[in-house]
């Protein structure tokens, strides 16, 4: 480093700077992911070819997209819009893969807005979006017009960052 600095006459000075002034800043690099995982490539095309293809994937970033159209939690290079929560979707094929913590407001919005979508979600009959999912004898819903239950394994990729659970071993179904 030292030799291509000198040889493009680039001079390094590091500055301390106090916290209190880059607070902005100090903040944002604190800012992780623990959802950071995705759809693996194979299983996204079996699925794709199913029920697809999806002309929007809305909840991406640039370095997991599965549509060239996408949305991300926070600007980055190439999303279409912020926050998929605040987007329509009734005029698109979705391809949704929701943090869990987003999943039962995410199925309330497919229902509200009478989107297409492919919803990918862990098969956790715990978790509080699942009564959004099927009735009180256990029976998926109406809106719901297939499911498909994926591998345990080779379902999910680790993503760049600070990953979740599942990102190790994963139940999912897809509705």
């Amino acid at each position: 480093m030292n030799i291509l600095c000198e040889q493009q006459n680039i001079v390094i000075s590091p500055e301390w700077i106090p916290r209190e002034n880059i607070e902005r800043a100090d903040y944002l690099s604190r800012c992780l992911d623990s959802d950071d995982w995705l759809v693996s490539v194979n299983v996204f095309s079996m699925l794709s070819s199913k029920w697809g293809p999806y002309s929007v994937d809305r909840f991406a970033s640039h370095l997991n997209a599965k549509c060239l159209r996408f949305n991300s939690r926070w600007w980055v290079p190439g999303c279409e819009a912020v926050d998929a929560m605040v987007q329509w979707w009734g005029k698109d094929l979705n391809w949704v893969v929701p943090p869990p913590r987003l999943a039962a407001e995410c199925i309330n919005k497919i229902i509200q807005e009478k989107a297409k979508c492919t919803v990918v979600l862990p098969y956790w009959k715990s978790a509080a979006y699942w009564t959004c999912l099927t009735d009180m004898y256990g029976s998926y819903k109406p809106f719901i017009t297939g499911v498909l239950n994926l591998h345990r394994f080779n379902v999910v990729e680790k993503g760049s960052g600070n990953n979740g659970i599942f990102a190790k071993n994963p139940y999912f179904l897809t509705c």
